[in-house]
C-alpha cells in the first residue's frame, strides 16, 4: 500500500506533468491544485507560466507564485507590477503584499503612486498593515484624501487593522474630521473603535447624533470597545432608535457585558416585530450572544415568510450549541410550512452532531423530498458518519441529480480510495454538474484520471471567477459605485 509520503510525491509529479500540458485548462487546474498544496519543488514549473499565452493561466500562476512565497519568485512578480493589464497588476500586488516582507514595499508604493486604476491602489493599501514597523504612515496619510471612495474606505480599514499604532489612530482622526461621505465616515468610525481609547469617546458620542443610521450603529459598536460604565448612559436612549441596527447594537452591549436580563424585553420585542429587519436583528442577537432562554422564538422564526429572517434564525440556532437542540428541532420539523423547508434544513445542518446520525438516517429513509434527502446526505458527509454508508450507498445512482451528487460526494469523503472507481464511473453521468463534482473529488484524492474530464467542463466565466475570487470587473477597471451593506446587522 502506498504511504502518505509516496502518495504526495506521486501527486506532485503528476502536477508537474500537467503544468506542461498543451491544454491551458489542464495547466490552470494543475495550478489550482498546487495552490491548495504549495510545494516549493514545483516553483521551476510555475515561473514560466507567469508568461503563459492564456491569460487565466497567467493570472492563476501569479496567485500560486505568491502562495509559494519564495525569494526566487519576487523579481518576477515585481516585473508584473508594470504590466499594461490592470488585473495582472492587481494580482501581482496582492501576491507581494500578502508576504508582509519589507523588501517588496518600495515596489508596491511605487505602483500605488503611479497607478490610475483605484482597484490596484486598493489592493496595495489593503495589505499595508502586514508590514509592522515598516508601515508607510506618510503614504496612508495621503490616501485618506484620495478622490476614490473605495481607496478611502480601504485606507480606513487598514488603519484599523494597524491598531494599536498611534500613527494610525491620528490619521483616522484626520480622516473623520475632513470626510463628507457617509460610507467612508462610518467605516473609519468602526476602525477608530479598535484603538480602545476612552479619550476618543467624544467622536463616538458626536456620531450618535448623525442622521445616517449606519453611522449611529457603528458609533454604538465602536463604543463597545470601551468600558461599559463609561458608555452606558450615553447609549441607553438609543434603545428607542428608529433603526433596527442601532437598537440591536445597544442591546448587544448589555448582553456582552453580562447584563442581558435588563434588555430581554427589548430583544423579545424585536423578535415579534412586524418589521422583518427587526426580527432578523433579534435572531442575530440570540445567535451572537447565545441567549438560549429565548430559543422558542427562533423555532417560530424558521417559519417566517421572509427568507432572510428564517435563515438568520437557522444561523442563530447553530450558534446556541444547546444540548438537545437537534431533538427539539426534529419535533418542530413536523410543523414546518412548505416555504420554511430550506430554513429548517439549514438549521439541521448547523445543529447536527454525531449522536444525531441515527435520527438523520431515519429522516433520509422516510422523506421523499429530493432537496431534503440531498441535504441530509450532505450533513452526514460533513459529520463523516460512517454508520450511514449502507443507507447512502444505495442512492449513488438515484434518478434525481442532486441526490446522486450528494451520495457520490459522501462516498468520496468517507470511503477512501475504494470510492475512486465509483467516481470514475460517474464521469460518464449525463449531468455536467455530476461529472464536474466527481472529477474534482477524484483530483483531490490524487486520481488524475479525471483531469481531462474536468478540463473539458471548465468555462471562461468559471476560470475568471476562480481567479478573481469575487472581485467585480468594474473594480478592476477602476470604476463603479460602492456596494452598501444590508440594513440588518
Amino acid at each position: 500500500m502506498e504511504g502518505a509520503g509516496e502518495l504526495q510525491t506521486r501527486i506532485m509529479r503528476q502536477f508537474g506533468f500537467a503544468l506542461r500540458d498543451p491544454n491551458p485548462n489542464i495547466r490552470f487546474l494543475a495550478l489550482e491544485g498546487i495552490g491548495r498544496f504549495p510545494d516549493p519543488a514545483l516553483v521551476e514549473h510555475v515561473l514560466p507560466l507567469l508568461e503563459d499565452k492564456d491569460k487565466y493561466v497567467r493570472w492563476k500562476a501569479i496567485q500560486v507564485a505568491g502562495a509559494l512565497g519564495l525569494p526566487s519568485v519576487r523579481h518576477s512578480l515585481e516585473l508584473l507590477l508594470h504590466s499594461p493589464d490592470p488585473t495582472t497588476r492587481t494580482l501581482a500586488a496582492q501576491a507581494l503584499g500578502g508576504t508582509g516582507k519589507a523588501e517588496v514595499l518600495p515596489s508596491l508604493l511605487d505602483l500605488a503612486t503611479r497607478e490610475a486604476a483605484p482597484r490596484v491602489r486598493q489592493t496595495v493599501i489593503k495589505n499595508l498593515h502586514r508590514f509592522g514597523s515598516q508601515i508607510p504612515w506618510d503614504f496612508l496619510a495621503r490616501c485618506i484624501r484620495d478622490p476614490d471612495l473605495g481607496v478611502r474606505i480601504d485606507t480606513a480599514i487598514t488603519l484599523g487593522n494597524a491598531a494599536p499604532h498611534d500613527q494610525a489612530c491620528d490619521i483616522l482622526i484626520n480622516l473623520l474630521e475632513q470626510e463628507s461621505n457617509n460610507h467612508v465616515f462610518a467605516t473609519a468610525l468602526m476602525s477608530l473603535g479598535r484603538f480602545r481609547k476612552e479619550i476618543l469617546l467624544g467622536y463616538f458620542q458626536h456620531s450618535l447624533l448623525h442622521q445616517e443610521s449606519r453611522i449611529r450603529a457603528n458609533a454604538v459598536e465602536a463604543m463597545g470597545n470601551l468600558p461599559f460604565r463609561t458608555v452606558e448612559q450615553l447609549v441607553v436612549p438609543y434603545l428607542r432608535d428608529p433603526s433596527n441596527r442601532v437598537k440591536a447594537n445597544v442591546m448587544g452591549l448589555y448582553l456582552q457585558n453580562g447584563m442581558g436580563p435588563r434588555v430581554l424585553g427589548e430583544v423579545r420585542a424585536l423578535l415579534t416585530s412586524s418589521q422583518r429587519w427587526e426580527r432578523a436583528s433579534g435572531a442575530w442577537l440570540l445567535g451572537t450572544y447565545r441567549v438560549s432562554e429565548l430559543t422558542p422564538y427562533l423555532f417560530s422564526l424558521l417559519n417566517d415568510e421572509e427568507p432572510a429572517v428564517a435563515e438568520r434564525a437557522a444561523w442563530a440556532l447553530g450558534q446556541l450549541r444547546s444540548p438537545g437542540l437537534f431533538d427539539d428541532l426534529l419535533r418542530e420539523w413536523g410543523k414546518a410550512k412548505q416555504w420554511a423547508v430550506p430554513a429548517f434544513l439549514s438549521a439541521f445542518r448547523r445543529v447536527a452532531r454525531l449522536e444525531n446520525v441515527p435520527s438523520l438516517i431515519a429522516m433520509l429513509e422516510k422523506d421523499r423530498n429530493p432537496r431534503t434527502k440531498a441535504t441530509i446526505i450532505d450533513i452526514l458527509t460533513g459529520l463523516r458518519a460512517l454508520m450511514a454508508r449502507s443507507a447512502v450507498e444505495k442512492l449513488i445512482w438515484d434518478p434525481e441529480q442532486r441526490i446522486r451528487i450528494s451520495a457520490l460526494l459522501y462516498m468520496a469523503a468517507t470511503a477512501g480510495s475504494s470510492a475512486n472507481e465509483m467516481l470514475v464511473r460517474a464521469l460518464d453521468d449525463p449531468s455536467p454538474r455530476v461529472r464536474q463534482l466527481c472529477a474534482e473529488a477524484l483530483l483531490e484524492k490524487g486520481d488524475f484520471r479525471a483531469l481531462r474530464t474536468l478540463a473539458a467542463l471548465l468555462t471562461e466565466p468559471e476560470k475568471q471567477q476562480r481567479v478573481l475570487g469575487g472581485l467585480a470587473l468594474r473594480d478592476l477597471s477602476g470604476t463603479g459605485a460602492i456596494v452598501v451593506p444590508p440594513t440588518g446587522p
